[in-house]
């Protein structure tokens, strides 16, 4: 474990990411902050990593929307935030 930490860490285990990636990733980040009104929504990535967004979410911000909403429902019992 110690030793796939360290390779992460001095970037031997990242993935190749591109500029376009990092562009795309920021544009899903402002439809769901406009979609949702906030970054309420975006912190649950930081407690729970399985909501990291699919392929197929980053096109589609609402979809990652809904299932991120279910995995409040499902934790708190209700939504923090409802997407507009």
């Amino acid at each position: 474990m110690l030793r796939q930490v360290e390779k992460l860490m001095d970037g031997a285990g990242a993935p190749d990411l591109m500029f376009g990636d990092f562009q795309e990733g920021a544009e899903w980040v402002a439809r769901v902050v406009k979609a949702t009104g906030g970054v309420s929504l975006l912190n649950w990535l930081w407690a729970y990593p399985w909501l990291v967004p699919t392929p197929h979410e980053v096109k589609a911000p609402e979809q990652w929307t809904v299932r991120a909403v279910a995995t409040q429902v499902a934790i708190t019992g209700s939504p923090e935030e409802v997407a507009r």
